[in-house]
């Protein structure tokens, strides 16, 4: 006669199959993330296989009780079959197979771009910014020229400091000016460099003047109440040409008070609102930050997230697809499977 555990003695089994697979799921993550937030990640890991596990074991129990076992087992190879085929991309690579790479006739004296020398009869394009750390961004201003903001190394006892150093262009492409800043916070906004936190500004883009020019100050003290702070804001958010806010700290008794900065552009000088209102209206931006003339497609996104005006695109090759995968589903597979050989008498 066949000896039937009792409920207690499988549920020690399943607790003790649990922590061996949990504490090896755990171990897992520790050994490959080794960022800040690995133990916690561990630890939810740890936790859900645990669980899991004492939770799949007495479903496999009962299948088992009920002689349909094949059920389960064909179930979970069918089900990683699925996810094996969706995470391996053959439709992809099927795709791949019949996608035609050659270009067209009349575009084949056309040259790779991502080449350092390019060169056009008696005409060459080379690199000028080869080994920047960060990708370079890219103003155009009202008076046509290109401001590009480049990565600039420092080195301050015996650190490496990454500063800012903005080239600018003319309309044929011509290096005019270069502007280094010794403060690393302005930001560019219509043409303007702009410190929001120290309250200045530099018009160099425009006019190559270099000098600081300070950001008149409204409502420094928050002395106005809360309709008047409403109104004024609302009253610049209809008026203003330019306008963007910003949230910002400062130090008032001791302790920091949260405000929001509202910058705007008013009598041919930029301007701050300090609003002190707990809650406030949602304020849309007037003006942008820059506009972009040309760009690469590194990151591997679609190139129609990057489309350029100032770019017309003739022809368009797609030469080679891929899937950008997240899941670890065929990790799931594999823990069932191992789970199931643990559980097998």
């Amino acid at each position: 006669m066949k000896n039937e555990k009792s409920f207690l003695e499988h549920l020690l089994i399943a607790i003790l199959i649990a922590i061996g697979i949990a504490l090896s799921g755990a171990v897992f993550v520790l050994a490959a993330f080794k960022d800040l937030y690995a133990e916690y990640a561990a630890l939810f890991v740890f936790g859900s296989l645990f669980f899991g596990s004492i939770i799949f074991y007495f479903l496999y129990i009962y299948i088992r009780f009920i002689q349909k076992l094949t059920w389960l087992f064909g179930g979970i190879v069918v089900f990683g079959s699925v996810l094996a085929i969706a995470n391996s991309d053959i439709d992809i690579y099927l795709i791949n197979q019949f996608n035609n790479s050659r270009l067209p006739k009349e575009y084949n004296q056309y040259q790779d771009i991502r080449q350092s020398v390019l060169r056009f009869k008696n005409k060459e394009m080379r690199s000028l910014f080869d080994g920047c750390d960060d990708p370079l961004k890219q103003y155009m201003t009202v008076k046509n020229n290109l401001i590009v903001e480049a990565s600039d190394c420092i080195l301050a006892n015996s650190e490496r400091i990454l500063g800012k150093i903005y080239y600018k262009f003319d309309s044929l492409g011509n290096i005019i000016a270069k502007y280094k800043p010794s403060e690393s916070e302005e930001i560019f906004f219509e043409g303007y460099l702009i410190n929001v936190d120290e309250n200045y500004y530099r018009s160099w883009p425009l006019d190559g003047d270099t000098l600081k020019r300070k950001i008149e100050i409204c409502n420094e003290n928050f002395n106005l109440d809360t309709i008047k702070q409403s109104d004024f804001v609302k009253k610049k958010s209809e008026k203003a040409d330019f306008l963007f806010s910003t949230d910002c700290y400062i130090k008032i008794n001791k302790s920091y008070k949260k405000f929001r900065k509202v910058i705007f552009w008013e009598n041919n000088r930029w301007n701050a609102f300090y609003d002190g209102r707990k809650t406030y209206q949602i304020l849309e931006s007037k003006g942008t930050v820059g506009s972009r003339l040309l760009t690469n497609d590194s990151t591997g996104r679609n190139v129609g997230e990057n489309y350029i005006e100032n770019i017309q695109y003739k022809y368009f090759q797609k030469t080679r697809l891929r899937r950008y995968v997240y899941g670890g589903n065929i990790g799931m597979v594999l823990y069932i499977l191992i789970l199931l050989l643990a559980m097998t008498p």
